[in-house]
């Protein structure tokens, strides 16, 4: 291995610098896109993620994690919370992903179609923070956040995150400011990586379409 130490000038230094932001943003951007790619897949009972796209994606978001993982170490004088965070993500993120069969034994113990369709229910009129709640206070039925996304199905909880991105931003909230309550409820995020203000713009983006 070259342990030579390199030495960059100002306007290098800077360069760099930009370059490891924005392949930060790029990897938010990337891992957001692959959520919604692999959402219905993963419906489908644990089906071959194979595709050629959904490859071809999930090449470039390992690709762009280990190029700034690897500046991130290298250059620690330029790595900011934004980069360090962006790789945090990604791993953390790896780490946590369920197969579908565990997934499954999540639900073990209740009737499911009754209790999604109760919970479908209160989504009209409810957060799904408080359907937790309601489903534990009045019905007795115990659920964390993830398993009530994954009872709902990919649709529904799209269609949730959308009202709610539609409510919070006409009341003057920022995509930054939804990431982080998002993120502090522990509502699933979409991608390999955490909410984030470019996960929550690819949500809308992606409902808009081109």
């Amino acid at each position: 291995m070259n342990n030579q130490k390199i030495v960059l000038n100002d306007s290098q230094m800077a360069r760099l610098g930009e370059e490891m932001e924005a392949c930060a943003r790029r990897l938010d951007e990337l891992q957001a896109r692959l959520g919604l790619s692999l959402s219905p897949q993963m419906e489908n009972q644990g089906a071959a993620l194979d595709t050629d796209p959904i490859r071809r994606l999930d090449e470039e978001v390992e690709a762009c994690a280990t190029r700034l993982d690897e500046l991130n170490m290298r250059f620690p004088n330029l790595a900011t919370s934004v980069t360090r965070e962006a790789v945090e993500h990604w791993r953390s993120r790896n780490q946590r992903t369920l197969t579908y069969e565990q997934r499954e034994s999540d639900h073990a113990g209740y009737d499911e179609v009754y209790v999604k369709g109760l919970a479908i229910g209160l989504l009209a009129d409810h957060p799904l923070e408080d359907i937790v709640t309601i489903l534990s206070s009045e019905h007795d039925i115990a659920l964390t956040l993830p398993q009530l996304v994954d009872l709902i199905e990919r649709e529904n909880y799209l269609a949730a995150l959308r009202r709610d991105v539609a409510v919070l931003t006409k009341n003057s909230v920022s995509y930054e400011q939804i990431a982080k309550l998002w993120t502090e409820n522990g509502r699933p995020a979409l991608g390999r990586t955490g909410w984030s203000a470019q996960s929550v713009s690819a949500l809308v983006g992606w409902q808009r379409g081109p």
